[in-house]
């Protein structure tokens, strides 16, 4: 018998999305997909999702070709969708310089993401991954690497499960005009988007950096 595979929707990609972006969302020419302000305040690293040309498609059909669409809540965007209420949380209007000031936020990511020459894989014991989504603990990254020691934990990881990390990539750098500061990307192939987040963190002599503690510092150099 044969089965018929259900059609995505835009409420289907929202919800995937939400546990990326888990306040508001800005939807770049229909394509990309980054973080608000208050989503942002949550997160660790500033994401990015490319979407699947299928996925795009989608939101052409259903928005036309809108450069910028502000998701306000976008769970209670993807509840509304189709309703009366729906507009309360999606915004598709908005002054010239504000589509500007996102289209240009997302250029600065893209140059980081272009920028990479190669990616890693990681290697990460069946102990660590253990560690990191199991039990929510910490793990060290590169102590034995040319590169600087950081600490992690799965909050740097939205939507990854431990199934998955055979398909989650690395790649870190030298920041340019930052002393003693390193970009650290991760790259995640979605089935309906290419997700990547970009952290940073400094080099420090006596101990690994904590992410966490950094990233709010040093985020205005991907600005």
């Amino acid at each position: 018998m044969s089965t018929i595979k259900k059609e995505i929707t835009v409420p289907d990609v929202l919800n995937k999305l939400s546990t990326i972006f888990t306040k508001d969302m800005y939807l770049v020419q229909n394509r990309y997909c980054i973080g608000g302000n208050e989503t942002e305040d949550e997160t660790i690293g500033k994401s990015i999702c490319i979407l699947s040309p299928d996925i795009v498609d989608i939101f052409i059909d259903y928005f036309g070709n809108t450069q910028v669409i502000f998701f306000e809540n976008i769970k209670k965007a993807k509840s509304a969708f189709g309703t009366e209420d729906e507009y309360k949380y999606v915004k598709v209007r908005m002054e010239e310089r504000n589509k500007k000031q996102h289209i240009d936020a997302k250029d600065n990511l893209m140059k980081v993401i272009d920028s990479i020459k190669g990616w890693s894989q990681f290697n990460f014991t069946e102990e660590e991954l253990h560690s990191i989504m199991d039990e929510g603990t910490t793990v060290t990254l590169f102590n034995n690497s040319d590169v600087p020691p950081v600490t992690v934990s799965k909050s740097i990881f939205p939507s990854i499960k431990a199934k998955d990390f055979d398909s989650l990539y690395y790649n870190v750098s030298k920041t340019r005009n930052l002393k003693n500061t390193y970009t650290f990307v991760l790259s995640y192939d979605h089935e309906i988007f290419q997700f990547y987040n970009i952290l940073y963190y400094i080099k420090e002599t006596k101990k690994s950096t904590n992410l966490k503690s950094l990233d709010k510092q040093t985020n205005k150099s991907a600005e």
